[in-house]
């Protein structure tokens, strides 16, 4: 089912979208929607800044590490959007607690590099200001 709702032009990009931002922010998160976001940003590619903008963002506002399972689609995600070129969902991952971002550099070694560039060129957004000294310490910062 998934695949079809994915691949099918009869489903358009914005009602896509609109579910997906919709699913994000239920809380707690749906069982499928890891695997439904994975399928999505095969499928649709057009979709990853959308994803890192819109979706991750509210899962990572409604703790998903606390949900085990759904936190491993949520690395996988991390761990195809955490470089530098765009599309890119480095700016959401530096907004983890410690201990959630250690699981990203775990699984996604690669993402510590432009991590710590994407913290050096944004040094002086609000959100930059909040990164804690252990984060900063995991980034050689």
């Amino acid at each position: 089912a998934f695949q079809v709702l994915v691949t099918t032009p009869v489903v358009g990009n914005k009602a896509l979208e609109t579910t997906l931002r919709g699913l994000s922010r239920t809380k707690p998160c749906p069982p499928l929607l890891g695997k439904l976001l994975l399928m999505a940003v095969k499928q649709q590619p057009n979709l990853g800044q959308f994803v890192c903008n819109e979706v991750m963002p509210a899962l990572v506002a409604n703790e998903i590490w606390s949900e085990k399972e759904r936190w491993k689609g949520f690395l996988l995600l991390a761990k195809s959007y955490a470089v530098e070129k765009p599309p890119h969902c480095l700016g959401v991952l530096l907004t983890l607690p410690y201990k959630q971002l250690r699981d990203v550099t775990k699984i996604a070694p690669a993402a510590k590099e432009p991590l710590t560039n994407y913290v050096k060129r944004h040094a002086q957004n609000a959100e930059m200001a909040g990164l804690s000294k252990e984060s900063k310490k995991l980034l050689g910062l």
